[in-house]
Parts: structure tokens; C-alpha cells; sequence
């Protein structure tokens, strides 16, 4: 569920987890796993105080800090080659059904067109990221360790 509308994946298939596993690598050795904490407390600050809450939680965190954190996982993402991130983007895409009416559910990407099956979700890069986000951790959740 994300913001208040329900979607499903169907299941990666082998070839395509270890495609992607192999692009997203050098982001994940990056420490951008680092980042997923600082991502969920920004959120859990906008859901208690909204986007000022968010920002204030942004803004608290000291520069250097988030410097640090962002730094190597940028670095690595702005050297992705584009047609990776596309591919990466699509894939995830393509598994992904969106509820529109209660039991009926439409894809949200169309392969073909190479692009979103809404104008909502074709000019929202958040919600695209947040969705791909979903789909690789169920994806790929049994390669990354454990949390301590």
C-alpha cells in the first residue's frame, strides 16, 4: 500500500534478479544500505509533522553527515549507465498491478510503450522509486544480510 492505494508484484524471474543484482551492486557496496534508515526516519518525520517535519529531520542532520551518508551511494548512481537505471526501473515496473476498483487490478507499466500506464505514475519519479523500492527488496531481500 502506498499512499493509500494498493499494488502487487509478481514474482522476478532468476535471470532477471541476477541481472539487476549485478547493476545494483557497486550501489550497494557503497553503503547506500546506510541510507535506508535515514530515508525511513525522514519519513516517519513526515508522517508525524508532514513535509515540515520532514524537512526539519533533513535539516537536522549535519551537513558533513549527510555528506557522508549520500556521497559514495550519488557517486555511484550518477556513474550508473542510464540504460541500466531504465532497465532496472522497467523490470521492477513490469511486475506491478495497481488496485483500481476493489478485485480489479491494471498493470502499471507498459512494456511496449516503455512507459508508465498513467500520466501519474509516468511524471512521478518518487512514486516510481518507491514502487521499484518494494519490488527489489521482495526480490532481493534473501541475498542482503540481515539487519544486527
Amino acid at each position: 500500500m502506498i499512499d493509500g492505494v494498493a499494488y502487487k508484484a509478481r514474482r522476478m524471474a532468476a535471470d532477471q534478479q541476477a541481472d539487476i543484482l549485478c547493476i545494483l551492486s557497486p550501489l550497494m557496496a557503497s553503503g547506500a544500505a546506510e541510507l535506508i534508515p535515514y530515508f525511513q526516519s525522514l519519513r516517519d518525520e513526515a508522517i508525524a509533522g508532514g513535509s515540515v517535519g520532514a524537512l526539519n529531520a533533513a535539516l537536522s542532520l549535519p551537513l558533513d553527515e549527510a555528506l557522508r551518508r549520500l556521497g559514495p551511494a550519488a557517486h555511484e548512481l550518477a556513474a550508473m549507465k542510464p540504460d541500466d537505471r531504465r532497465f532496472v526501473i522497467s523490470t521492477c515496473l513490469a511486475l506491478v498491478e495497481k488496485e483500481i476498483a476493489p478485485g480489479r487490478w491494471s498493470a502499471v507499466w507498459i512494456p511496449a510503450a516503455g512507459r508508465a500506464a498513467t500520466e501519474e505514475l509516468n511524471y512521478n519519479l518518487w512514486l516510481q522509486l518507491r514502487i521499484v523500492g518494494a519490488v527489489l527488496w521482495g526480490s532481493l531481500s534473501s541475498f542482503l544480510p540481515a539487519s544486527p
